[in-house]
């Protein structure tokens, strides 16, 4: 696993693309990153934790990303593609 072929931030859209991909019969991983817990760096603690998350989108608070073989990253691109495009 190495090839991203979604990355965003609608969980909507990165369960569909894996839908799509596992009725292709191609192996797919989810990455989640929680882009508020972010380390600031030189022990401040997180970007919540120091800033804390009123007016922060919740909408935007999880990055996605679904990664396949690189061996099968072409087709798995149009797979990807043809889910997002519903």
């Amino acid at each position: 696993f190495g090839r991203e072929v979604y990355v965003g931030f609608s969980a909507q859209q990165q369960g569909a693309v894996r839908d799509a991909l596992a009725r292709a019969g191609i192996p797919c991983r989810l990455r989640v990153r929680n882009t508020m817990g972010q380390l600031r760096g030189g022990g401040q603690g997180t970007l919540r934790g120091s800033m804390g998350s009123t007016g922060q989108s919740q909408s935007l608070a999880y990055e996605y990303h679904v990664l396949v073989p690189r061996g099968r990253f072409e087709e798995a691109e149009g797979v990807a593609a043809a889910a997002l495009r519903g």
